[in-house]
């Protein structure tokens, strides 16, 4: 879709970055026209302590303003636009990103089978207004229920290795599609980008004709 047609005209004159690597954000933003994407990964380390904040929107919101200040350092040329993206799984409080090892993702799946979780996506956009620098930031949220799942069950979907790099050690556009009784909330929010949301804070940011 082109978004010149929605009368989004700004993004087209400069670059604009993705400060992210995944897969999913890359497909899914490579479905607008009308801009120059450049990925340029984020090196920010995602290590700040849990605990430090109050929510998991929080939380994932100063993890995805971060990663958007570290490509930013690393940006020498004008730009249109900066898109960083992070997303968590919550239960009861209590976050899940990506596991680091097949033992840690078994017990996040454990821990949400048969019940019902958070998934939030927070979105930064960086960009200027004339010579000043903006920054807008937004967290979306969704639920995700699981079915009870056994433990073979568990076992055969590690073993499809899909758990790697992704937060809550599944992907619900995946395998593990077979273990999600309902959701509520953007399908997309929950594959890491809130392609409706994004639509709407961009169009509030940049439409011409507003």
């Amino acid at each position: 879709m082109d978004i010149e047609k929605l009368g989004i005209r700004k993004l087209s004159e400069k670059p604009v970055y993705l400060a992210s690597k995944s897969p999913r954000r890359i497909e899914l933003l490579q479905r607008l026209a009308g801009f120059n994407l450049v990925i340029k990964p984020s090196l920010f380390k995602e290590n700040l302590k849990h605990s430090d904040f109050e929510t998991p929107k929080g939380y994932v919101l100063a993890t995805c303003e971060a990663k958007a200040n570290e490509v930013l350092n690393r940006i020498d040329e004008a730009f249109s636009l900066l898109i960083s993206a992070d997303t968590i799984v919550s239960l009861n409080r209590t976050i899940f990103e990506k596991a680091s090892d097949r033992s840690m993702a078994k017990t996040m799946l454990q821990s949400l089978s048969g019940k019902t979780h958070q998934v939030y996506t927070a979105v930064t956009l960086m960009y200027f207004v004339g010579e000043e620098l903006k920054k807008h930031s937004f967290v979306e949220e969704s639920s995700v229920t699981f079915n009870v799942l056994s433990d073979s069950a568990i076992e055969a979907y590690l073993d499809t290795n899909e758990w790697q790099d992704k937060a809550g050690s599944y992907a619900i556009q995946g395998i593990s599609s077979f273990f999600i009784e309902k959701i509520n909330g953007d399908f997309y929010n929950i594959m890491g980008f809130p392609c409706c949301r994004f639509l709407k804070e961009l169009t509030y940011l940049f439409n011409e004709q507003k």
